[in-house]
């Protein structure tokens, strides 16, 4: 009923998933994804709080309709991990190389997820 009365383009959903950090590894409610692509027809859904869940939990979740997934907390964790890297390996650290080490962990992070959502192990 929202989908039709909004004429919203794509519909982010709760299924088990959440912003930021998790106290376990969150299990998604695959029959809550189905029910939704069901009564929302072809509409892209989109996954707040991707940081987290399983590789093959997001597999299961874009075969049903996932079409946007959210990483930034995983992106920000490698960016925090590669700048405490850099600076504990020099001394004289500058701001330049730091935030090139920063994009680096991000980049990363990112082609990690790629690969997840494009179904490839490596």
């Amino acid at each position: 009923d929202f989908v039709k009365k909004t004429g919203v383009c794509c519909l982010a959903v709760l299924i088990g998933n959440a912003h930021g950090h998790y106290k376990k590894t969150p299990c998604l409610d695959i029959e809550r994804v189905k029910a939704i692509r069901k009564a929302t027809g072809n509409i892209p859904l989109v996954l707040h709080g991707g940081t987290g869940i399983t590789s093959e939990m997001f597999r299961k979740a874009i075969r049903l309709g996932i079409r946007k997934i959210n990483i930034a907390t995983a992106s920000f964790d490698c960016l925090t991990a590669f700048a405490k890297e850099y600076l504990s390996e020099k001394e004289n650290s500058d701001y330049f190389t730091l935030s090139e080490r920063m994009v680096q962990g991000v980049y990363e992070n990112v082609k990690r997820y790629i690969r997840i959502f494009s179904n490839k192990e490596n």
